[in-house]
């Protein structure tokens, strides 16, 4: 008997709100990893090559940032999925004026940055901690970064607007055989590899969008079906456990497998191993809707100051993800961590992610500052009409 949960209005929840905090930080470790610590790590000069618990820390952090997407689009599917019509031209203005405000606000700092310090000061890095060898260029920020910057913004206009002009009403009318089955088919258009090698040959964003729209669906199926009520809290840790197993598992037999060449001369140098997976990667999809249904089944009612807090997270999304912050994540010196210990490791990711998301939120409140100003502003312009 097919079962479905009588949608109703469902208002900000401090559970989801807590899971886009978290979600955010992960992708802002993730940035970390990707674009500083690996390459640094990878061209490590060693005299044998080794394998790290380090290393498995590193790339433990390497699945934050698929799995903060999807999570994000999981959440958006949850909530959009029931709505008849979607506003979607305050989604869009919504997102610009965020991506504007943040642009301009980073456009000034790198101005002054430069202006000032000429690039060549960084006293806000310990020593122990600096990378003086770094060769790598600053990065800048330009006003075109509003058209080109934050990808992710794009992609979730995307699948909003998917959502909006077609998704959401078919969903809501077909029976959850027929729900079940779409999503089997999306979930075999973003898994096999013939398929994706079919997409990638036309455009390899059109994989990602693919798997956006797999999340999208899924996030709804949950919000619809609730498919997983009668799945043991526990047994959803232990699916998350198993994955981080798998996925360990496969860095390791590829760190042999570089070893193995590299001592039998069928290669000339060796690298350290660090890699992420895909946004469509199976890990990525179990992890994230194990990770989702945990906090969806956590009661906290509705926490104004996380909510508040969570407010935050697309200008955070926008302040932290661009080449000049790329630039200053590559000045530490991540082969020195690296030695140090674990637990600095997991220190120094930790510090410097809550640093960013304090600074990004700090914007946060600038724009909301800005914004009131402005509509006080207007007020004073705009004259009363006489009656």
């Amino acid at each position: 008997m097919q079962t479905k949960i009588k949608s109703t209005s469902v208002g900000r929840q401090s559970n989801f709100e807590l899971l886009r905090i978290l979600a955010m930080l992960s992708i802002v470790c993730y940035h970390f990893i990707c674009h500083a610590a690996v390459a640094q790590i990878s061209s490590m000069a060693v005299d044998t090559p080794w394998f790290s618990i380090r290393l498995v820390l590193y790339q433990f952090v390497s699945t934050f940032g698929t799995t903060g997407n999807a999570i994000f689009i999981l959440i958006t599917g949850y909530f959009l999925i029931s709505a008849q019509k979607l506003n979607i031209t305050k989604q869009i203005s919504k997102v610009f004026a965020q991506l504007f405000f943040g642009t301009c606000i980073l456009l000034l700092l790198v101005f002054v940055f430069y202006f000032f310090n000429n690039g060549s000061s960084f006293s806000f890095i310990p020593e122990i901690l600096k990378n003086a060898q770094s060769t790598e260029a600053y990065g800048a920020i330009t006003i075109s970064g509003v058209n080109s910057n934050s990808w992710f913004l794009g992609y979730y206009i995307c699948i909003v607007a998917v959502a909006h002009f077609f998704l959401n009403k078919w969903l809501n009318k077909v029976t959850q055989s027929q729900y079940l089955t779409a999503l089997a088919c999306v979930a075999a258009l973003n898994t096999f590899s013939f398929i994706i090698g079919l997409f990638n040959n036309i455009s390899g964003n059109l994989t990602l969008a693919i798997a956006g729209l797999l999340f999208y669906m899924v996030g709804g199926y949950i919000r619809l079906y609730n498919p997983l009520k009668r799945v043991r809290t526990i047994a959803i840790i232990a699916v998350i456990a198993m994955m981080y197993l798998l996925w360990f598992i496969s860095f390791y037999n590829n760190t042999m497998s570089n070893i193995a060449k590299f001592e039998n001369g069928l290669s000339e140098t060796f690298a350290q191993s660090i890699f992420g997976p895909e946004n469509n990667s199976i890990l990525v999809i179990i992890i994230a809707i194990s990770i989702f249904e945990l906090f969806k089944r956590i009661n906290i009612g509705n926490i104004k100051i996380i909510n508040f807090i969570s407010s935050a997270t697309l200008m955070i999304y926008i302040i932290h993800d661009h080449e000049f912050a790329y630039s200053l994540y590559r000045l530490i010196d991540w082969q020195i961590i690296f030695r140090l210990s674990p637990v600095k490791v997991v220190l120094v990711i930790a510090v410097g992610a809550f640093a960013i998301y304090l600074f990004g939120f700090s914007v946060y409140l600038l724009y909301l500052l800005t914004g009131k100003l402005a509509k006080g502003i207007k007020k004073v312009a705009v004259k009363p009409e006489l009656k």
